[in-house]
């Protein structure tokens, strides 16, 4: 092995650990790893069983105001 190899690998080797480090902190600074415990619970939630679609549909319905004072 020659010089010319040994510093092209310390210099690779430094640049991906420091690469890796900036990444980490910027996920840290970011919030990634605030909620380690929440999406494996997520998933078992029940949430709402009306599909997404539906769901935006009731919201687009126009509502008339006589007819929900009568129901009320």
């Amino acid at each position: 092995m020659t010089l010319w190899t040994l510093v092209t690998l310390l210099f690779l080797t430094l640049a991906l650990g420091i690469g890796g480090w900036i990444l980490f902190m910027w996920g840290v600074k970011t919030g990634q790893f605030d909620d380690i415990e929440g999406p494996k619970y997520r998933m078992l939630d029940d949430g709402d069983d009306i599909p997404l679609e539906s769901k935006k549909r009731e919201e687009l319905k126009p509502t008339n105001p006589l007819t929900e004072k009568r129901n009320s």
